[in-house]
């Protein structure tokens, strides 16, 4: 990428209605033996405070771009990228999931901010592994253990993600010439 890297900012979360902070083993149980009701998951525990807006596929052209064509402007962006949060609790409760990002892009003087929210989509607890293991975007291990909790009994449950978090950046754009 030809932009240099900004520093994403937590300035403050968004309310946040309760919602559980669901445990690897809990959610198994849920899913082996529950209800199929709809859990509700604090946002927060995605940890997702090492992303950055720069991660996101069109943040990151809109960069690229304007340091080809200097060209100043102001842009509202949605985009989506897949993540997994870190930890034991993330790897077995959650799993891989969707974040969406909304904001404005603001470039100027070669310079670019963005401020926006970053929240995540509902997802279905379904040890869905990939149809193509070459094709998958989970990591090998990851994707083995899939396989294996997909023979487990299933009720799969969908799982809704309580709030999001207000999100930052800012840094320079290099010049392509």
């Amino acid at each position: 990428m030809i932009a240099s890297k900004g520093k994403a900012v937590i300035t403050g979360t968004k309310p946040q209605k309760e919602a559980e902070n669901l445990g690897g083993f809990k959610a198994l149980f849920h899913y082996i033996g529950g209800s199929q009701k709809e859990v509700e998951v604090a946002f927060k525990m995605l940890r997702t405070q090492g992303v950055t807006p720069e991660q996101f596929k069109k943040v990151a052209n809109l960069i690229h771009i304007a340091g080809f064509d200097g060209v100043d402007g102001e842009y509202f962006v949605e985009d989506s990228m897949n993540y997994k949060g870190p930890g034991f609790d993330n790897y077995l409760a959650i799993g891989n999931v969707k974040l969406l990002l909304q904001g404005t892009l603001t470039i100027s003087n070669m310079s670019y901010t963005f401020s926006g929210t970053l929240s995540a989509a509902d997802n279905l607890y379904d040890f869905d592994p990939a149809e193509n293991f070459n094709e998958r975007w989970r990591s090998a291990p990851a994707e083995i253990l899939t396989v294996m909790g997909s023979w487990l009994p299933e009720k799969p449950y969908n799982m809704k993600f309580i709030g999001s978090r207000e999100i930052q950046s800012k840094g320079k754009i290099e010049p392509w010439y």
